[in-house]
């Protein structure tokens, strides 16, 4: 039984990868009285924290997940003044950092938006390196996953005891063949767009554009997005936005995950968050690289 410590847990997204990959135990720090009636739906018998700033950690930690608040880092705020990495609430970084200073835990991941590669990754990356972990990151956008969704986020894997030399962790190597890969999935989605248009259905998003264009393809799920607006679908000449349960489907996650939770719909925005498909392969690469260390 390995200890998985879940920091800004939102609805468990790090803890449901685990539960598929390894035997484990959790424990939970979300501040939303709401995401943590999810979180004791699923782990009746896990502690849950609110307060990050007040949360030490156990000893015995294998995984340290989180994903720090991006709003002072993301470009979707158009705020000039919000900080960055030190703003008010992605500034919640540095409680990550201690909470791992603390426990050293063997390993730990960071989730956040694309925009950390330009706007704090340096210093999480020297952060981890002043306490002896090395680290290593990749980019993953969920569409290549298996969701029909366009999600980039940044993943970096803090390893205590340092990666062993020749390591490739998450197989860089092989960039070629996934760039093929990604070709085919493309294609494929062409294909899917012509079908659509033929009976009536697909998605309308914004995407990179201001204009809304048929794709087979969800624009990025934003929490500001859940009341009104966003992408939305043409079914039997029937137009309707994408549904709480729509969008826990786009992010790979069972819809039933948060039913009987009594969530109202504005608090629906859980979605907001992790791609499932995207954090479990992230962490089976963690595992099958922490089995490689046994020979």
């Amino acid at each position: 039984m390995r200890t998985h410590v879940d920091l800004f847990a939102g609805i468990g997204c790090f803890s449901l990868a685990c539960d598929m990959l390894f035997e484990s135990n959790h424990e939970f720090v979300e501040c939303e009285p709401h995401l943590q009636k999810v979180i004791k739906k699923h782990w009746p018998q896990s502690k849950i924290h609110a307060d990050i700033k007040d949360y030490t950690a156990p000893s015995d930690v294998f995984l340290l997940t989180g994903g720090f608040p991006c709003q002072d880092i993301s470009r979707a705020n158009t705020n000039k003044s919000k900080g960055g990495i030190d703003g008010e609430k992605s500034g919640l970084w540095a409680e990550y950092f201690r909470v791992l200073r603390e426990c050293r835990a063997k390993y730990c991941i960071i989730e956040n938006v694309y925009d950390l590669l330009s706007c704090g990754i340096g210093r999480i990356v020297q952060n981890l390196a002043c306490i002896g972990y090395d680290t290593t990151w990749t980019v993953i956008d969920s569409q290549y996953t298996g969701v029909a969704q366009r999600r980039r986020r940044v993943y970096i894997l803090g390893v205590r005891d340092g990666i062993a030399p020749q390591s490739d962790i998450f197989e860089c190597a092989k960039r070629s063949v996934i760039q093929e890969q990604i070709a085919n999935i493309a294609a494929r989605r062409q294909q899917e767009i012509e079908e659509a248009e033929k009976i009536g259905n697909g998605f309308y998003s914004f995407q990179r554009s201001d204009e809304y264009k048929k794709s087979a393809v969800a624009s990025t799920i934003k929490k500001c997005g859940w009341s009104m607006g966003g992408d939305f679908v043409i079914a039997n000449n029937f137009v309707s936005y994408l549904t709480p349960k729509e969008k826990l489907i786009l992010q790979g996650i069972d819809p039933s995950h948060t039913s009987q939770c009594n969530l109202d719909s504005r608090q629906m925005h859980a979605a907001n968050g992790m791609t499932m498909p995207a954090v479990k392969w992230i962490i089976q690469k963690l595992i099958d690289y922490d089995k490689s260390l046994d020979f």
